[in-house]
């Protein structure tokens, strides 16, 4: 490689971060009530929080809903195309959709609508046109609109899918917050993030991470100390 293209490279790579730091700086102004409105339908929720999206927008929901789970809230990734042809099963009437497309118009993604309209639950939506078919049907719309992707050519999503990743983890997180709160900050925490932090044995994790429950009771194991005060 020589100098020249080692230097073409850096500049496309610097470039790249810039526009990405850019449009996640752009969704502060969108920390707003719509989105404090998406926290207390997801928080309220009696079943699980139904992450979809297709393509680059699915790799990313099933980031989202990972994150989700790991941090105390229910949820499940369910491939749109596959929902059409009987995966739609998997969703209940206490269930909340978080749907995302960048686009707002994805075919697959707005297949869903009916169907998640008869079941009559929440959707939230996540997209970068506030006037796209999605963003009207849902109960509230989170923009995560850019200005431009990384890709030289505007087409590839690079800073859409990060938009679109970072605004998931703000409503994971605030959901972590504001689920935590009202337990009067105890709450589960995974177990195996938890023993990643140093802990070594239930009983550091039931002591010390502040759970109403240690991780043996929540998965139908009690440790010597519960069964003494049992």
């Amino acid at each position: 490689m020589t100098d020249q293209s080692s230097r073409s490279s850096a500049e496309s790579a610097l470039r790249t971060i810039d526009i990405e730091m850019r449009a996640i700086a752009e969704l502060k102004s969108r920390i707003d009530d719509k989105f404090a409105k998406a926290v207390d339908i997801l928080a309220s929720v009696s079943g699980r929080v139904i992450v979809s999206g297709m393509g680059k927008s699915g790799h990313i929901g099933n980031k989202i809903a990972a994150t989700l789970a790991s941090t105390g809230t229910p949820a499940q990734f369910v491939h749109p195309a596959e929902a059409c042809h009987g995966d739609m099963g998997m969703i209940t009437r206490s269930d909340a959709a978080l749907l995302m497309s960048n686009s707002g118009t994805t075919s697959e993604i707005t297949a869903l609508l009916p169907m998640l309209k008869r079941l009559g639950i929440p959707i939230i939506a996540m997209t970068g046109n506030p006037s796209s078919i999605l963003a009207s049907a849902a109960d509230i719309h989170l923009n995560i609109g850019v200005e431009e992707e990384a890709c030289p050519h505007d087409l590839a999503p690079t800073a859409s899918t990060t938009a679109n990743l970072v605004m998931g983890d703000a409503l994971a997180v605030a959901l972590f917050a504001t689920q935590a709160a009202y337990a009067g900050g105890r709450h589960h925490v995974p177990f195996g993030a938890w023993h990643g932090y140093g802990h070594s044995s239930f009983d550091d994790y039931d002591d010390d991470c502040g759970c109403e429950y240690g991780y043996g009771s929540h998965y139908g194991y009690r440790s010597e100390a519960e069964e003494a005060v049992s």
